[in-house]
């Protein structure tokens, strides 16, 4: 039970929310007794926090998230956990309700994608989200400019773009994804999967567009559901 609780709070700090139900069903063969007292304890040593929120059903959905302290025991847990070095961890200082809903779909959407793959006989390297994706491309593209000029910050951003498995559009812009996952195939080549999760506030261009990419879209709601249809074989599972 000590590695499953560990192994839990491993993956939960390589999202920013995780919903509880998907770890009870992930991580604790679906006994939500056994998962609470685990947690339980997770918040009793101040590695993690609970927000709740409301799902785009309409039913109470309640989160989780790790602490900075938390982020720092997953960081050492992670080796044996199977998780290869560079894996980045995140923790929450305060709480973000317009992540919540949106975040809980990400990792759903991974966790689905992440089966997939270890079913076709891959190996998950590690797993990027967005703000760790732009930060890199940006960091490199400020540095560039600096020492010279915009010229070299758009070699230098599309160049990084490229390194990450990142789309750039005919204007130059890269296309970031919710979340991109690295894996190793079974024939051991490498590759890098982008999934993005389509909220009802998304425009059919804006869809457009990240298909377009290649990404893999999952829809959060209703009219993002009825978005991604029109799309055809665009839409999910793409």
């Amino acid at each position: 039970m000590r590695d499953r609780s560990e192994r839990a709070l491993v993956e939960v700090g390589i999202y920013r929310y995780v919903p509880f139900p998907e770890i009870v069903d992930a991580h604790f063969r679906g006994i939500h007794r056994t998962a609470r007292r685990e947690v339980n304890s997770w918040f009793r040593e101040g590695l993690a926090r609970q927000s709740m929120a409301t799902g785009t059903d309409g039913i109470p959905l309640e989160l989780l998230s790790l602490t900075h302290k938390g982020a720092s025991v997953a960081r050492e847990l992670a080796p044996e956990q199977g998780v290869e070095p560079g894996q980045a961890f995140t923790y929450t200082r305060r709480l973000h309700r317009h992540h919540l809903v949106h975040d809980a779909a990400i990792y759903r959407a991974c966790r689905r994608e992440r089966e997939r793959l270890t079913r076709e006989g891959a190996r998950i390297r590690r797993v990027r989200l967005d703000a760790e994706l732009q930060g890199k491309v940006l960091r490199r593209s400020h540095s560039a400019r600096r020492e010279l000029g915009q010229r070299g910050a758009d070699v230098a951003r599309h160049r990084t773009a490229t390194e990450l498995g990142l789309p750039t559009g005919a204007d130059g812009r890269v296309h970031y994804p919710d979340v991109q996952i690295e894996y190793v195939d079974a024939d051991g080549r490498t590759g890098r999967l982008n999934i993005e999760v389509a909220s009802d506030h998304y425009s059919e261009g804006r869809l457009r567009a990240k298909a377009a990419a290649g990404f893999r879209i999952y829809a959060n709601g209703a009219r993002a559901e009825q978005l991604l249809a029109r799309l055809g074989p665009a839409g999910p599972g793409r």
